[in-house]
């Protein structure tokens, strides 16, 4: 990568690759991953705790996350420039079955049991695809082209044995449709109502679907308003009274507070902690 790292962008495919920086120590609980993600830490590192432990990441691994996981991270500036970056891609729908239609033969064979970790080594076989991904997507890259790097890059993982969590599917498939319903327009003054309409259910079956799934309708809104938020405030400089009307609540505080809940920490404080690394020099 370059000096500064480029725009967020969303593909046609439904993928999305984005960067975040920081220039302080970032605990951030309970973050919610609704689609299969790769992480890579450019500068500083990451602590990632999940159901498999405590896991540490740096430059030379991958962290894979697994559709409907939540997981607490630290973000941790390298000592010696203070600065943290790392890259995001969330996998999306279309990619994916595209890419189980072409490699299905090489997906049957992945072990059934879970992979040790989220953490992956990058190794020399994976190297070559992420940094065509990365230098695709620094120059602005057409989203075919971004498109064809990223599946690559997915069968370099699959041929190194590597990344079975991506391939599995979420736990909670209506929870995952309700979701993705919630998030085009997160602001939306969504009620249990509106949604059971769009998925053909009645109100009473999804909110006893939902249950059965160890979720619930205000569960599911808050998460999305909430991760739409916690983007917001670490890929921009919008104010967090702005942050919070984009999410849908009506007041500053009210999102704060329900912020610092979720996360751990104040929006205040997530945006003081990325303020000295938005200039370029990462």
């Amino acid at each position: 990568m370059t000096a500064a790292l480029a725009a967020a962008r969303q593909l046609a495919d439904g993928s999305a690759i984005a960067g975040v920086t920081a220039a302080q120590v970032q605990t951030i609980r309970r973050v919610p991953f609704v689609r299969p993600t790769l992480m890579r830490v450019l500068a500083g590192g990451k602590r990632v705790f999940s159901a498999h432990g405590e896991q540490y990441a740096g430059p030379a691994q991958l962290i894979a996350v697994p559709a409907g996981a939540e997981i607490d991270l630290v973000n941790e500036p390298d000592a010696r420039n203070g600065r943290y970056a790392a890259a995001f891609i969330e996998l999306g729908p279309d990619l994916l079955r595209q890419f189980r239609v072409q490699h299905g033969a090489l997906l049957a064979q992945l072990p059934a049991n879970d992979a040790p970790g989220l953490v992956l080594q990058a190794g020399v076989a994976l190297e070559p695809g992420w940094q065509a991904l990365m230098a695709a997507w620094q120059a602005q890259a057409d989203d075919a082209l971004l498109s064809h790097h990223l599946a690559g890059l997915l069968l370099a993982l699959l041929l190194a044995g590597q990344g079975h969590l991506l391939f599995q599917p979420s736990a909670a498939p209506l929870a995952e449709q309700v979701r993705v319903l919630l998030r085009l327009d997160p602001a939306y003054g969504w009620r249990s109502d509106d949604v059971a309409q769009r998925l053909h259910r009645s109100a009473a079956t999804l909110r006893r679907q939902l249950a059965a799934e160890g979720s619930s309708f205000r569960a599911l809104l808050d998460e999305v308003r909430l991760s739409h938020g916690l983007g917001l405030l670490q890929m921009g400089d919008r104010p967090v009274a702005d942050v919070a009307a984009a999410c849908g609540y009506e007041s500053a505080s009210k999102f704060a507070a329900r912020f610092r809940e979720r996360f751990g920490l104040t929006p205040s404080a997530l945006r003081d902690s990325r303020q000295a690394a938005i200039q370029p020099g990462i």
